[in-house]
Order: C-alpha cells, then structure tokens, then sequence
C-alpha cells in the first residue's frame, strides 16, 4: 500500500443496532494522479466508507482500522483527527449538490466562506480572486456571472462543479466525489465525469463512488467491487469490465439495460449469485393503440417570463410507456407536475379517459387525480420515515376515504406481492429497507387507488444497476397485466431504451422529436437527440 496517497488498512464499521457490519476488514489505496472507482449495490458500504474517510461517520458506530494519508496515520475512529483534514487534505463531493448548498446564498459567497476559513489572512479581493480560478478549474467559462447566481439559478450541472470546488478549495490531496455524475442528464454527468479525470491528470487523487459502471470505468484506472461491505474485486478497471471474475461483478455487468438491445426481460442475481428471468406475462410484442387514456394538446407553463412548456402535444394509450428524455431544464419535471396539477398550465388542454383535467372542480378534479399515480426519484424521501411500509402504501385509500383499516391493510398485503415483496416487509419503516424495497413500496403506494396512469419521475436514476433491473421488470409487468399506461420520465436513456415503446424528446421547453424508441435512439434526426446519444456511453463489453 505504500504507493499511496491515501490507504486504508482492515476499515471494519458496525452501526448500533445492526445485525452485519457496514464494512468488514476492507483495504484500499489511491495514488496521486489516480481515479480509483468505488462500486457495488445500494447496501454495499459505498458511501459509509466515504463518511469514514471525512470522519462524518454517526454516532454510536464502531470503527475498526487505520487511514494513512501521506505520510500520517490516524485511527480510522478518530473524529477529531479526521476532522482536521477534512477539507484541508481530503474533500468531498456529494451526489445532490443542491440539498448540500446554501439557497439563500450566492455560489460565490460560499466558496468565499470556505476560502476564509482555509487562509484566514487572505482579504476579500484575493479571496475573489481565488474564487474565480477554482470556477474556471472546475469548467465554469462565465465564472464572474455564475458565482454572482444563488443556487436556484443554476443547472445541475453548474451545481455539480460548485459543489467540486467548494470540495477543492481547500486544496486537498484526494477528492472523494460520491455518486456526483448519478442524478445529471448524459450531457452532464459525462462532463462531470471528464473533469475527474483532468483533476487526477493535475496529480490529485480522486475516489470516484459510483453505480454507474460503465461512465465512471470509462475514466477509472482501477476498480474495486464492494459487496455487503467486503472488497468482492479489484484490479483495473478495463480488465474488471471486461473480463470479470466474481459472479457478482458478471451479473451486475448482464443486468445493465443496453441502447442496442431490448430484451424481454433484464436479468436479475437471485440467492447464490445465480442470475434469474423472473416470470414474465409475455415477451414483448407490438401494442395496437386503443382509446388514448391521457390526450395533452397544445400544453403551455409559464414560469415567470419565460414558457417551461411550449404547446406539448402527445397520446398515450393502455398499457403503452411513453418515454421523455432531454436535457436538465428542458421541461421533463414540469410536464409532470403540471399533469398533477402542481404547476398551472397557461395554454392547451389535458384530458384523461376523455374528460378534461384543466376545467374539472371539485369532486371531479379529485376523482381524476386519484387516475394519476406518481413514483419520485428518491424512494427515501418520499416515504414517511415513521410509517411502516403497509400504512404507506395505504396513504392513498385513507385520503380517499377508501374502506376501514383491515381492509386497507389487506389491499396493502395484495399490493406488497404484486410489487414483488412479502408479507414479512410490511410493518418494516423506510430505514429497514433497501433501496430497491423502498421504490417497490413507492410503487405499490402510486397504485393504490389503481390508477390509469402511472408517472414515474426519474424513477430509477437513483438506484444500483441490479435493483433498477428489477424495477424497470416490475414497471414492464404493470403495463402488461393492468394494462397500465406509463409516462417513464428519464435521463437514462438505456433504461428508457428498455422499457419504453415510444419516446418524446424534449428541448428548450419543446417537442424536438418522438417516435417508436427504436427508431429515434438508433436513429435520431434532431441535435437534441445526437447529443444525448452521444453523452450516454456504450457498454463496454466482457471477453
């Protein structure tokens, strides 16, 4: 380990109240002018061991282990010491940069906090002049303009790079960079990822924790495979995507939906590591349109001065999903919210089984809102971490005054099992779910009222590779046996590739391009469309 920069040595973690260790005897080390890439399924350990490296670690854990940086040594368990080099000698990086900065603060202010912090005798014009070097550093061009700009103001990926200089400030020998490509559209999270590298290519080394295996190998020099918090494989990254030794790392490679492909199902690791086809009512076929279950015409948003939306226009029938893809900004999470009734439109009309949703009042707008069901990104947080898993699921019946507590605990049992998990889950709160467990019961909790439509809001972008391959077969599932219609809204375009039937692109707020999802993904005819594609990188394939 002495080529290091950074090691760890024997890091075993156990949280109170477990019943496994968060991480069991793992070593590894990162050098100067390396991209170390950290990966595995949600539970794996990834991210507890990017609190442990920065001493953020909760309290009432048991820490177990050394951390070498240079040439000092801490006990891995020393807050105090890790503390003092957090931000001084290890920055870190976080997956949502926006929760992470300060809303009612401008980006420039906040770095110029930390850079007060970091040399105390510096005044405000070196500061600022400091500030600015490390915006353009991280590839903000128009730096004096966008460091004047609150949060709010900015892209996810603007966000993204603040958050890396705000880790950089510092100017650390290692940046940790958790999950920082997962939640931005391809565009930008392949520059985010481009900018780890040139970082490293600068001589720092940079622990990139990712479930994006093939963006985050793509600028890796080496891997390591993290399983129920033990190393499962390392080496170098090309050589571990390519040919694989551990069935683990086989099949979290088999599971990934692929652009150039659509498979009727997408393989998943049951128990042993053996990878299993769930039952499937059927493999796909063409769909003959029916009666269109949602009709928008013409659909406008105003935000402000400008449109969101401009005249949106598309059908989507029973048991079809519609895909919607573009860049961040582009309106994706509008035309969602504005089909809940969260954003008001200012033009067109939506109809839903033919009634129109923009005129209807009263028990009429409730009764067609109840047809809507809406799955979030973070399962996390939008599950109430005080109800156990059947209560929330039942949310929706107690809103709407459906049956008494027996019976919506039962319809909760039923739904438990159709999103494929046991009794055993129900009375289990968030917190004693996996990830994947969490969305399947989000999922449940959107078809409680046995909706005709079903919105899923970037449904899968926060979740590993082998649970998204079990939802985007749950969602397949629903649309053949309820005959379920889905408006599947992604920046994911494999993940969109798999289980949509047509796509809309979005840009600027506009219909750029759609049709059948093949067609317009192997195809594509508008800039819009080649650019995503372009960003979106190819599976690199085993030997």
């Amino acid at each position: 380990m002495s080529r290091g920069v950074l090691s760890v040595v024997g890091l075993r973690i156990q949280h109170a109240g477990a019943g496994r260790p968060a991480l069991d005897g793992l070593s590894l080390a990162v050098a100067a002018g390396e991209v170390l890439a950290v990966v595995g399924e949600s539970g794996s350990g990834k991210s507890t061991l990017a609190q442990a490296l920065v001493g953020l670690l909760p309290q009432g854990a048991t820490v177990d282990g050394r951390i070498r940086l240079g040439s000092d040594e801490v006990a891995a368990g020393d807050r105090q010491a890790l503390s003092r080099w957090r931000g001084r000698r290890i920055g870190l990086a976080f997956q949502d940069a926006l929760a992470n900065l300060h809303p009612m603060r401008t980006a420039g202010d906040q770095l110029d906090e930390v850079l007060a912090r970091r040399e105390p005798g510096a005044d405000r014009a070196s500061r600022r002049a400091a500030a600015l070097r490390l915006a353009r550093e991280v590839g903000l061009d128009d730096a004096a303009t966008l460091l004047a700009r609150h949060p709010h103001r900015l892209s996810g990926g603007q966000r993204q790079r603040i958050g890396i200089a705000l880790a950089l400030a510092g100017r650390p020998e290692v940046l940790v960079a958790d999950e920082v490509t997962s939640a931005l559209d391809p565009p930008r999270a392949a520059a985010i990822a481009t900018l780890l590298r040139r970082l490293a290519d600068t001589g720092l080394g940079v622990i990139a924790i990712a479930h994006d295996l093939d963006r985050i190998g793509a600028i890796a020099d080496r891997m390591v495979v993290l399983r129920r918090g033990a190393v499962i494989e390392t080496g170098p990254a090309p050589d571990l995507l390519t040919r694989p030794r551990s069935p683990y790392l086989r099949n979290l490679l088999a599971s990934r939906p692929r652009l150039d492909a659509n498979p009727p199902r997408l393989p998943v690791a049951g128990p042993d590591d053996v990878l299993v086809e769930s039952a499937s009512p059927a493999a796909s076929t063409p769909k003959t349109p029916g009666e269109p279950v949602l009709s928008v015409r013409g659909l406008s948003v105003r935000h402000g001065d400008g449109l969101a939306l401009e005249r949106i226009s598309f059908e989507l029938s029973p048991g079809e999903v519609l895909g919607v893809v573009g860049p961040s900004g582009c309106g994706k999470s509008t035309l969602a919210r504005a089909l809940l009734c969260l954003d008001q439109a200012s033009d067109g009309a939506i109809a839903i089984e033919g009634r129109d949703l923009l005129v209807a009042t009263g028990a009429a707008l409730a009764d067609l809102r109840r047809r809507i069901g809406l799955v979030f990104q973070d399962p996390a947080a939008s599950l109430d971490p005080r109800l156990p898993a059947w209560r929330s699921i039942a949310e929706p019946l107690v809103v709407a005054g459906v049956g008494d507590v027996a019976g919506r605990r039962r319809r909760a049992l039923e739904l438990l099992g159709e999103v494929g998990l046991g009794p055993e889950h129900a009375d289990r709160r968030p917190h004693e779910l996996s990830g994947g467990q969490q969305q399947r019961v989000a999922i449940a909790r959107a078809l409680a009222l046995a909706p005709a439509i079903l919105v899923c809001d970037e449904a899968v972008s926060a979740l590993d590779v082998g649970v998204q391959a079990g939802i985007l077969n749950l969602l397949r599932d629903q649309c053949e046996r309820r005959g379920l219609a889905v408006l599947f809204i992604s920046h994911d375009l494999a993940a969109v590739r798999f289980v949509a039937d047509r796509v809309l692109v979005l840009d600027a707020g506009r219909v750029v391009e759609t049709g059948p999802v093949a067609e317009v993904l192997s195809h594509p005819r508008h800039p819009a469309s080649r650019s995503l594609l372009a960003a979106t990188p190819q599976p690199i394939e085993a030997a």
